[in-house]
C-alpha cells in the first residue's frame, strides 16, 4: 500500500524546527463536532503559530477541502467563511507535516522515527529514470508518530486516514507503522509526461483526471482535457497550457516556464524566472522561494473557454479574474527561508501578450463575443470601446480584467490607424523595402527582450519545418 502522490506533493509546507503537534491536536479535540470552520482552523494555528494571520490558515483549510472535499463546485476565496472541512481531514493534513518538517522532534510529543532534514515544502524528485510510476519514491513514514498510533485504533479515524493510501487492506496501516522507514508515493492515477525534451506537444484527451508533468526542457505542451489535480515540477524552458483544473496546481522546482491554466487554486514554490497567468478562486500561494516571476491574468482565448469554466464549476466572475494580482506570501512563515530572494511582481495590462494557441484550438472571432452576453457580462466598463469597429484577427483575452482587454483592444485600434496612415503615404518600391527594413529591425530588437515569446516560436517554427 502506497500513498497518492497529490497528498505529499500538496501537502503543508515545513514550517519551523519545533512543529507544535501536540498543542495543535489538542486545540482539534476541544472542537467537539466532526466539522471545522475556517474561523476555528485560525484560532487553532495562530494559538501555535503566533506569526500566522487568516491568510496562513486559509492555506491549511483549502488544502484539506480541496484535497479531501468531493464536491467542490461551490468553494471559492468569497465562500471560504462561510463552509467547513471534516475534522478528521484536516488532522490528517496536519499528520502528513511530520513529512515536512525539518527535525523529528515535537514539542511535548514523543516520536519513533526519523528522517532527514527537508527544508523544501514539497517533495523534491532527485531522479530522472520514466516513466516515473516505476520508480520507487518515497517519504518518510509519518505513521510512527506515537500519537497516530494510537489515534488509527480508532477504526472511523483509520477509515479517513486509508483515503490518502492507494488500494488499502484490512490491518494495513498497523503492518506499515510496524516494518517500513518509509512509505512509497503512488502516481497511477496521474497521467505523466515526463523528459519532454524539444518538442511541441498538443495532447486531445486523457481518460486519467489528475496530471503530472515532470523534467520537461525547451517543450511546449498544450492540452484539451480538464484535470482534477495537476503538479509541475522540475521543468525548464517550457510553455504549458491546461485549460481547466476543478481543485489544486502546484507548480515547484521549475524555471523559465510560461504557464496559462484556469485552477481553483494555485500554488507555487521553489520557482524562479516565470511567468504564470491564471484565473482562479483564490489568491495564488506562493509556498517556497519566487525569484524573478511575474503573475498576470488568462491570456488566451478559445471558443470552448466557457464550457471550461462550466465543467470545473469556476463561476464566470470579475473578482476571481483580478485574483492573480493579490498571491498571498506565504513563505514569511517559514523562518529557514531567505525572504529577501523572494521577487515577484503583478504583470502590467502595457505588457501584457496573448498566448497563442495551436491550430487545433478554434479562437472566440470578436464580432461573436459582441453578442455573448457572458463575455458581455464581464465587460460592461468598456461597452463603448467594443461598438469601435475592429479587424476581424484580434484576439480579446476573455476572462481577463477589464484593463487588458482595453489595452488589446486598443493596440488593435492603434495598429489599424498605423496601417491606414502607410497606406495614405502611398510609398514607392524602394521606400517601401527600407520602410520594412527598418520594421523588421524593431521586431528583431523585441524578441531580443521576450526570451519567452522567442523560445516558443522558435518550438514551434522547427516543429513546423520537421513536418516538410
Amino acid at each position: 500500500m502506497s500513498i497518492k502522490a497529490e497528498f505529499v506533493h500538496i501537502a503543508p509546507v515545513s514550517l519551523t524546527s519545533d512543529f507544535p503537534l501536540k498543542k495543535i491536536l489538542d486545540g482539534l479535540e476541544k472542537v467537539k463536532k466532526p466539522d471545522i470552520t475556517l474561523a476555528e482552523i485560525h484560532k487553532i494555528m495562530n494559538d501555535c503559530f503566533p506569526d500566522f494571520n487568516e491568510g496562513h490558515s486559509a492555506l491549511y483549510f483549502t488544502k484539506a477541502k480541496l484535497l479531501f472535499d468531493p464536491a467542490v463546485n461551490d468553494f471559492t476565496t468569497i465562500t471560504a467563511g462561510h463552509q467547513t472541512v471534516r475534522k478528521n481531514s484536516f488532522k490528517i493534513l496536519i499528520y502528513l507535516q511530520l513529512a515536512k518538517n525539518r527535525k523529528d522532534h515535537n514539542k511535548g510529543l514523543a516520536t519513533t522515527w526519523t528522517h532527514p532534514v527537508n527544508p523544501d515544502d514539497t517533495v523534491f524528485l532527485n531522479t530522472s529514470i520514466k516513466p516515473i510510476s516505476a520508480l520507487k519514491l518515497t517519504i518518510p513514514n509519518f505513521l510512527k508518530d506515537v500519537q497516530l498510533q494510537a489515534e488509527i485504533q480508532n477504526p472511523e479515524f483509520a477509515a479517513e486516514v486509508t483515503k490518502i493510501f492507494q488500494h488499502p487492506e484490512p490491518g494495513t496501516l498497523q503492518q506499515i507503522v510496524e516494518k517500513k522507514q518509509v512509505v512509497e508515493i503512488d502516481f497511477q492515477e496521474f497521467y505523466e509526461i515526463i523528459n519532454l525534451s524539444n518538442k511541441v506537444l498538443t495532447l486531445e484527451n486523457s481518460k486519467k483526471t489528475k496530471l503530472f508533468i515532470s523534467e520537461c526542457v525547451n517543450s511546449n505542451i498544450y492540452f484539451r482535457s480538464n484535470f482534477d489535480t495537476v503538479i509541475i515540477t522540475r521543468c525548464k524552458n517550457c510553455e504549458i497550457f491546461i485549460p481547466g483544473v476543478k481543485r489544486i496546481t502546484l507548480i515547484e522546482h521549475s524555471n523559465d516556464l510560461n504557464v496559462t491554466i484556469i485552477s481553483r487554486a494555485l500554488h507555487i514554490s521553489n520557482v524562479s524566472d516565470s511567468i504564470i497567468h491564471t484565473y482562479t478562486c483564490f489568491e495564488p500561494q506562493l509556498l517556497g522561494e519566487t525569484i524573478n516571476v511575474i503573475l498576470g491574468p488568462y491570456n488566451t482565448n478559445y471558443t470552448e473557454i466557457f464550457d471550461t469554466l462550466e465543467q470545473n464549476g469556476i463561476q464566470l466572475n470579475n473578482d476571481f479574474a483580478q485574483l492573480f494580482s493579490k498571491p498571498h506570501s506565504f513563505f514569511t512563515t517559514q523562518q529557514f527561508l531567505d525572504h529577501k530572494k523572494n521577487l515577484f511582481s503583478i504583470l502590467s495590462p502595457e505588457n501584457y501578450e496573448n498566448m497563442i494557441l495551436p491550430k487545433e484550438f478554434t479562437i472566440y472571432q470578436y464580432n461573436a463575443l459582441l453578442v455573448d452576453k457572458r463575455f458581455l457580462s464581464i465587460s460592461k466598463e468598456i461597452e463603448a470601446l467594443l461598438k469601435v469597429p475592429v479587424e476581424q484577427g484580434v484576439v480579446v483575452p476573455i476572462l481577463a480584467p477589464v484593463k487588458f482587454k482595453e489595452a488589446v483592444i486598443s493596440r488593435s485600434i492603434q495598429f489599424q490607424k498605423i496601417k491606414q496612415l502607410i497606406k495614405e503615404y502611398k510609398l514607392t518600391p524602394e521606400q517601401q523595402e527600407k520602410f520594412f527594413e527598418a520594421v523588421q529591425g524593431y521586431f528583431r530588437e523585441w524578441l531580443m527582450t521576450k526570451p519567452h515569446s522567442v523560445g516558443s516560436l522558435i518550438r514551434i517554427l522547427n516543429s513546423l519545418s520537421q513536418k516538410f
